[in-house]
């Protein structure tokens, strides 16, 4: 069994927080890409995956793995924007490592 607790955003953590996460004898990280006013849903396409990558191998380093990631929420107006949001926050758990990506059904669409 793998016991996990959660991470937030790339621009709030890194290398000291995982290893804190680590040391509390945590093995997976559910990594937060649930705010889409974050700077992170912001980035153009390139500097988010780069981003992502870099978290990833902070992470793997110590010994920690990307369980899951939660998806947008709230996800902006409009449904080509939040659509583009899921999108993005698909490829970044694939940045990331992880297989499994968490939406939660009380999403207004």
């Amino acid at each position: 069994m793998k016991i996990g607790t959660t991470s937030n955003l790339c621009a709030r953590y890194g290398d000291k927080n995982y290893a804190r996460i680590k040391m509390l004898g945590y093995d997976t990280i559910d990594f937060q890409m649930a705010n889409t006013n974050s700077e992170l849903y912001a980035m153009e396409e390139e500097d988010f995956i780069s981003c992502l990558k870099k978290e990833r191998a902070l992470i793997e380093a110590l010994g920690l793995k990307v369980n899951q990631v939660h998806g947008p929420w709230p996800v902006p107006d409009g449904h080509e924007k939040a659509m583009a949001s899921m999108k993005k926050s698909i490829r970044g758990t694939e940045a990331l490592g992880s297989k499994y990506w968490i939406i939660h059904p009380m999403m207004p669409y």
